[in-house]
């Protein structure tokens, strides 16, 4: 199992620990555009944490967790997180009673948000400047930070309402034997007001975000084939092309047709000239899209005119 859990998706990545859970002081976080709009995510089960049972990576934007409660040598309930990392967040959360027997269980999940950058993230754990608050509403609280004139907030929407505060939300259940209960739950960041709404829903393993103008099925079917007798180079080459498909940025400039790569995952999903040109350059008998949206990106970026 990974020591932490990374999903990407252009310039928005979910870092956790793989049982799901962000911490506070300590350099994770949901980031979107350079800012963490989550600096704490945490879920437990009865007051104990998530002991991961499995936790892995689907897509590069996609996750699958199972646990029990932590410290139960014998799991009665099951705990299902499906994470989708598009623009914002969407996690779908299943609780299931695999006893004989009704079970009353209380899940509670703790949030906040800090707005910290990726470099004050990195070196100070939970981060804060500025003016905070959070407005808790019936089914949505909404967190934001005012920072010298530069606005930004975090919106956690609920499918089921709870007992929810400005700090967390609590479910109370009653589960028979064998049932289960869902929910499913949205982040979307807030940049000066604009929301950014996740681009995927419910149960979206095997689907694309559809903002990258190629999805992940026709990137790996348009890409050379590579024909070898010693197995493992075959699944180096696809992994290689799938971390190269999680590496993709769009820049917002309405002309730029393709996504560039980006400077490297997870801290900087962002336009860096040199890291890119020269990732650009190198993949060109593969994917020849990536050199010319990073000319683009560039010249719009740093040039003066048009010639």
């Amino acid at each position: 199992m990974p020591e932490q859990l990374i999903l990407v998706d252009g310039a928005t990545f979910f870092y956790s620990a793989p049982n799901g859970d962000i911490s506070e002081n300590k350099p994770e976080g949901f980031f979107y555009e350079d800012v963490r709009h989550l600096s704490r995510w945490t879920l437990t089960v009865d007051g104990k944490p998530l002991a991961p049972l499995t936790s892995r990576v689907v897509d590069y934007f996609s996750a699958r967790i199972v646990g029990a409660r932590q410290d139960e040598h014998e799991p009665t309930l099951s705990v299902t997180r499906d994470r989708f990392v598009t623009e914002g967040v969407h996690e779908d959360l299943v609780v299931t009673n695999h006893a004989d027997e009704e079970q009353r269980v209380r899940v509670e999940l703790a949030f906040a948000a800090d707005f910290a950058d990726v470099m004050e993230a990195q070196k100070h754990g939970t981060f804060r400047r500025g003016r905070y608050s959070a407005e808790a509403g019936t089914r949505a609280v909404t967190l934001t930070q005012n920072r010298e004139g530069y606005r930004r907030g975090t919106v956690i929407r609920f499918r089921r309402a709870g007992r929810l505060r400005r700090d967390r939300v609590v479910f109370d259940l009653h589960l028979g034997p064998g049932e289960s209960w869902q929910t499913c739950i949205d982040v979307i960041p807030m940049v000066d007001g604009s929301r950014r709404q996740p681009l995927l829903a419910c149960g979206s393993f095997g689907k694309h975000a559809p903002k990258m103008p190629i999805d992940l099925d026709t990137w790996l079917a348009t890409a050379p084939e590579l024909v070898a007798d010693w197995d493992p180079a075959r699944h180096i080459y696809r992994q290689s092309l799938l971390d190269l498909a999680a590496l993709r940025i769009r820049p917002r400039e309405e002309h730029l047709r393709w996504a560039m790569p980006a400077g490297g995952l997870p801290w900087f999903m962002t336009v860096f000239g040199r890291d890119s040109i020269i990732a650009a350059y190198e993949t060109l008998p593969f994917q020849h899209e990536l050199t010319q949206a990073t000319l683009q990106a560039l010249a719009e970026l740093q040039a003066t005119e048009w010639d």
